[in-house]
């Protein structure tokens, strides 16, 4: 009877210490999961911040090569001003 619950107590005190190591290797889990998530909400909004600044670049670019084009044309049309005083 000794030696079976000396068993019993070795076998209560493996599965306490198989609990502990679970539950503590659980937690660990649940923290790299959350901070993961908490990276991840971050890179989206640097991506959304990203997105915007790069339409914002779009959009300028496109207003400068708008007003290139108006003082090509412009440029152009004094030219053609200037040779007809010229000639």
């Amino acid at each position: 009877m000794i030696f079976l619950e000396k068993a019993l107590g070795e076998v209560r005190s493996e599965n306490a210490k198989i609990k502990f190591t679970t539950d503590s290797k659980l937690a660990e889990a649940n923290a790299l999961v959350a901070s993961i998530e908490e990276k991840s909400l971050e890179v989206e909004a640097k991506l959304r911040s990203a997105d915007a600044k790069f339409a914002e670049i779009s959009r300028k670019s496109s207003e400068f090569d708008r007003k290139s084009q108006d003082l090509e044309s412009q440029e152009s049309a004094l030219r053609r001003d200037q040779l007809s005083f010229i000639a």
